[in-house]
C-alpha cells in the first residue's frame, strides 16, 4: 500500500466574528500562491475565497467566523503568514477562541477493495462471524491527546479508487490566541500535528 498526502490546514475560531468581510485586494489575491494567472479571489457563501482555477488547494476562505487556511505542508506556514499581515491592514481582530491543524491523506493499492479491507481491519473482530454484512463505507474516531488537543478521524472509500481509501484527520485545539499564529508558531503546530498523526496511522492502519 502507499500513503499520499494531500492537504495541510489552519482552521481559526474567531472570538469576535468579523462584521464586514474584507474585499482583498485583486494584486494581493493572484500573487498570493505564486501562480497569478491561475488564482483569484472573490465572494461565495462560504465568505472570501482565494483559489487557484479549478485546483482543490491551495485555497484560502475567510468568512464572519473562521479563517481556512489550506494548502500542502511545505507551503502552508508561508501563505498564513501573509494572510495574517494582510488582515492586519484591515484593523480585524484576529483573536481566536479555538484552531485547528488539518491534514487529508489518502492510501492507495490496498490488498483488498476499499469497503472490505476497512471491515477485515476494523470490524470483522467485534461481529458475529456467521453475518452476511461484511463491508464498510465509514468511520469515525474521536481520539483526546490531552485536555486541550482532540483527534478527529474520519475513514472512507477513496472516490475513484477502487482499493484506496481517504483519511481526513482535524487536530483540534481547545486554545485561545490573540492572533493567528507566526510563522515560526504555524510550522511548530504542523511538526506537532505530523508527529501526532504519524504515530495515530501507524496504529490504526499499520504502517
Amino acid at each position: 500500500m502507499i500513503k499520499n498526502d494531500i492537504s495541510f490546514s489552519f482552521v481559526g475560531v474567531l472570538s469576535t466574528p468579523i462584521e464586514r468581510i474584507p474585499n482583498f485586494d485583486n494584486s494581493f489575491c493572484q500573487n498570493l500562491f505564486g501562480i497569478p494567472a491561475e488564482t483569484q479571489g472573490f465572494f461565495t457563501q462560504e465568505g472570501f475565497v482565494i483559489a487557484v482555477n479549478n485546483k482543490p488547494i491551495p485555497v484560502v476562505v475567510v468568512n464572519a467566523n473562521k479563517i481556512v487556511i489550506r494548502a500542502t505542508k511545505e507551503t502552508l506556514a508561508e501563505i498564513t503568514e501573509k494572510i495574517k499581515q494582510e488582515l492586519e491592514k484591515y484593523k480585524i481582530s484576529m483573536a481566536l477562541y479555538a484552531f485547528g491543524m488539518n491534514c487529508e491523506i489518502e492510501y492507495i493499492d490496498l490488498e483488498d477493495d476499499s469497503r472490505s479491507w476497512l471491515w477485515n481491519r476494523f470490524i470483522k473482530d467485534d461481529i458475529n462471524p456467521n453475518s452476511k454484512f461484511k463491508l464498510c463505507d465509514s468511520l469515525k474516531f474521536n481520539l483526546t491527546q490531552d485536555d486541550d488537543s482532540i483527534l478527529n478521524v474520519v475513514i472512507e472509500p477513496r472516490v475513484g479508487k477502487r482499493n484506496g481509501i481517504f483519511i481526513g484527520i482535524n487536530h483540534h485545539h481547545n486554545i485561545t490566541l490573540s492572533s493567528i499564529p507566526e510563522k515560526d508558531d504555524i510550522e511548530r503546530f504542523i511538526e506537532d500535528t505530523s508527529s501526532v498523526v504519524g504515530c495515530t496511522l501507524n496504529n490504526l492502519i499499520g504502517e
